[in-house]
């Protein structure tokens, strides 16, 4: 789908048809031109269809979910039974919102509710915002705010090869140590040993992490094996600050300007570490801005004049 504000062009694609790759491969399009005696090649995706650049790509994972409009879009599936079982939508309600990855993980799926609160809120953003996102749900009963959908589009500025990668802001951690120390020794061994990154074979890899000496930041470290299997260490890692009222991941290092791989899967990770800092009472989500209420002014009954 296309989605269109003025000017501003928004192409809704699968992940498989974000990436240039597939329009340079031609496939049936480019045949049917050669067999036509076409000039022009036919475009094979959405992306190429819309000639000049869009301004905005966005992919997504597997779809799922209802549009609230449907008469069965009940937050109860079978309606309201005595053991009631929420919908999918209304418990990965958690947003991921980064650079397209190079390939979804297995298990990502990307509610429609949230892919169109993505268009959205990018359709009406200034210019020169986020150029291309991927948007994937998340478990979580409560949706980004907005505050939070801004942060996660300030990371999507410029290239994927910036060195800002993942910001999340609570209210309140109530201790920085003993987050940091979670992080170190509870997720990332977890996150470690899944498909994604221990199936990484070719190239560096990352296999360990280091608790900084004041206790406010994990560095993850790459590391590859050279031809004589000897051990070597990249000269860029990823750095997880974090704060009394925040977790920010960026990369560090010499070379912190070239992507390194498995690290859209890390990112994709830390956005559950998040929503499982909250959920264990390592930090505190950042509340709701509340609505002024609307005071509406009492009619005063005009005084009682005296009879003449």
């Amino acid at each position: 789908a296309a989605a269109a504000s003025g000017c501003r062009t928004i192409a809704v694609v699968p992940l498989a048809e974000a990436s240039p790759a597939a329009e340079a491969e031609g496939g049936l399009g480019a045949v049917l031109a050669g067999w036509m005696g076409q000039a022009a090649p036919v475009p094979t995706s959405m992306v190429g269809a819309l000639g000049p650049s869009p301004a905005c790509v966005v992919s997504y994972a597997p779809l799922f979910g209802l549009p609230e409009t449907r008469p069965e879009a009940c937050a109860f599936v079978g309606g309201p039974l005595r053991s009631p079982v929420l919908r999918e939508e209304y418990v990965r309600r958690g947003v991921l919102c980064t650079f397209p990855p190079r390939n979804a993980a297995p298990d990502d799926r990307s509610s429609r509710l949230s892919v169109g609160e993505a268009v959205a809120r990018l359709a009406v953003a200034p210019p020169g915002h986020a150029k291309q996102a991927y948007v994937a749900s998340l478990a979580g009963s409560v949706a980004p705010s907005d505050k939070e959908w801004a942060e996660r589009f300030a990371t999507l500025q410029g290239k994927p090869g910036t060195s800002a990668l993942f910001r999340a802001t609570f209210s309140e951690v109530p201790s920085v140590e003993r987050l940091t120390t979670w992080i170190a020794t509870k997720w990332f061994p977890a996150v470690i040993k899944t498909y994604e990154l221990a199936s990484i074979r070719v190239g560096a890899r990352p296999v360990r992490c280091e608790i900084r000496a004041d206790g406010t930041a994990v560095e993850i470290i790459w590391q590859l094996l050279d031809k004589d299997f000897q051990t070597q260490t990249v000269d860029a890692r990823m750095l997880i600050e974090v704060s009394s009222n925040s977790i920010t991941a960026t990369r560090v290092g010499r070379d912190r300007r070239t992507q390194l791989k498995g690290e859209d899967d890390l990112v994709r990770r830390l956005n559950d570490a998040a929503v499982q800092a909250v959920e264990k009472g390592l930090a505190t989500k950042e509340a709701p801005p509340k609505k002024k209420k609307r005071v509406v002014p009492k009619a005063v009954a005009p005084p009682p004049q005296a009879a003449a």
